[in-house]
């Protein structure tokens, strides 16, 4: 069996609720200063916290994949994801069954492409997907799974 694990935790949540809160005020003291409005109302600071509320929330319910492993013994695929609210879910995939869809972006800073996200499909829907913002896997990582994949005859397709 190969295994594969995240190389990082995901991000924590509130730094990244700090970075809203503090973007948002920005955003709307720079409108109050240029435009010469009232934004800055106590209405306003009700929208902030249940936008807020809901990046929170949304960003502690994401499910995050633990680990990944490869049976080729068994030709099945095991997923290990988790989110804070919930105990482990595991998902077991056959080979025969599953779809490798690989998404990638133009770097701009590097010549080619990075490896983002990988898709793992079965009848056209969504199985499962690993990612780097999400999960914590580095672009190493994903290439790694990619090409484990394709050693196990996984049909693989580059969106």
């Amino acid at each position: 069996m190969i295994t594969y694990k995240p190389d990082k935790s995901y991000t924590n949540p509130l730094r990244s609720v700090i970075i809203w809160v503090v973007a948002i005020f920005l955003i709307a003291f720079a409108l109050d200063l240029i435009f010469k409005t009232n934004l800055i109302q106590p209405n306003y600071y009700f929208v902030i916290g249940v936008l807020l509320a809901i990046r929170l929330f949304d960003h502690l319910s994401t499910n995050r994949v633990k680990e990944i492993s490869f049976d080729p013994e068994k030709k099945v695929i095991h997923f290990t994801s988790k989110n804070i609210f919930s105990s482990a879910e595991n998902k077991t995939l056959p080979f025969q069954e599953v779809q490798l869809e690989i998404f990638t972006v133009r770097s701009r800073s590097l010549k080619g492409k990075r490896l983002v996200a990988l898709y793992f499909m079965k009848n056209k829907k969504e199985v499962g997907e690993i990612s780097e913002s999400k999960d914590g896997f580095s672009a190493e990582l994903l290439a790694s799974i990619w090409q484990q994949a394709e050693q196990l005859s996984i049909p693989v397709s580059k969106i």
